[in-house]
């Protein structure tokens, strides 16, 4: 299965550290992940190394941990497999496909502004879907920073 990454970036209005806020604390996170499924959320302690979960509300999503962080700069999520029904799977052809594949958040400053940068490895297959689903996301991102 061919993997490929989707990359996609927007300038808000807004200082490195609001828009950090909206990337990690769990009453913004689950407002733009609803762009992805509605009732989505991340659960995570937010450290280097920790475990991460995005789950849909309904057992299901994608686990990992992050890989690096720097806060008001730089995250990146590796992914290790999916959730069942709340059950981890590391081992079926779904979890292999996204093993090892990464979400990277990079904030750069200019001027008043941030430029927020999203990278994601997916499967090939997933492109068109996440191509829209982060325009929206992003789109909600730039709103909840700046409010």
């Amino acid at each position: 299965m061919e993997k490929v990454v989707l990359q996609k970036t927007i300038l808000i209005g807004a200082s490195p550290e609001r828009i950090w806020e909206i990337l990690v604390l769990d009453a913004y996170t689950r407002v733009w992940l609803a762009e992805f499924r509605e009732g989505s959320f991340a659960e995570s302690n937010w450290e280097p190394g920790s475990h991460i979960r995005f789950e849909d509300g309904n057992g299901n999503g994608m686990i990992g941990f992050i890989r690096e962080m720097i806060p008001g700069r730089v995250l990146t999520f590796e992914y290790t497999g999916l959730l069942n029904a709340g059950l981890e799977d590391l081992t079926s052809a779904e979890a292999l496909a996204v093993r090892n594949t990464r979400e990277s958040y990079r904030l750069t400053a200019e001027g008043d502004a941030t430029r927020l940068t999203i990278a994601m490895d997916l499967p090939d297959q997933y492109f068109s879907l996440f191509n829209s689903l982060w325009d929206n996301a992003l789109t909600k991102i730039k709103a909840l920073a700046e409010d």
